[in-house]
């Protein structure tokens, strides 16, 4: 499906807040139902990045998880991979030891990754779910970085169909 033309992109960014509450937000994708353009997106670049001051030696595991969906998520959980409508699943966990922490002023962590699609995923809709959760009351809010690679093209009515259904 993809016709050589150039590939665009399309940034944003997800706060998730302090605690275990999930935070969605859409991502307005430039479809056209009456003019039959679908998105085709070619890749998933996502980043995401928090402190947390409260760390200290002794402190066990806490994670946040990301995801981006052609579905909007349940009211408790984001998408994973085994779920339907799951583009992009991250996790980030992490377990402190005594060694592992050397400060009581908190720690920094980052984490990227990028998905690509071969052959493109096609999408009629015109928008996706991008969503986030913390397990760990205490930590202060994290964030997530999203780019989104993707070309527009014209598609048959049978395909712009079948993508809305799926």
């Amino acid at each position: 499906m993809y016709n050589g033309q150039l590939m665009e992109f399309l940034r944003g960014r997800l706060l998730v807040p302090t605690g275990p509450t999930l935070n969605k937000e859409i991502i307005a994708l430039p479809s056209s139902k009456t003019e039959l353009m679908a998105v085709l997106l070619h890749d998933i670049w996502f980043q995401a990045k928090y402190v947390d001051p409260s760390l200290k030696a002794g402190d066990m595991m806490y994670s946040t998880e990301y995801s981006i969906s052609t579905r909007e998520p349940p009211a408790s959980n984001v998408f994973h991979y085994n779920e339907e409508g799951c583009l992009m699943f991250y996790y980030r966990g992490r377990s402190y030891t005594e060694s592992a922490l050397s400060n009581t002023e908190g720690m920094q962590f980052e984490g990227q990754r990028q998905m690509h699609f071969d052959p493109p995923v096609l999408i009629a809709q015109d928008y996706l779910w991008v969503a986030g959760m913390s397990n760990k009351a205490v930590m202060l809010e994290s964030t997530a970085y999203y780019m989104l690679g993707y070309t527009i093209d014209k598609v048959s009515r049978e395909a712009f169909i079948a993508a809305l259904v799926r």
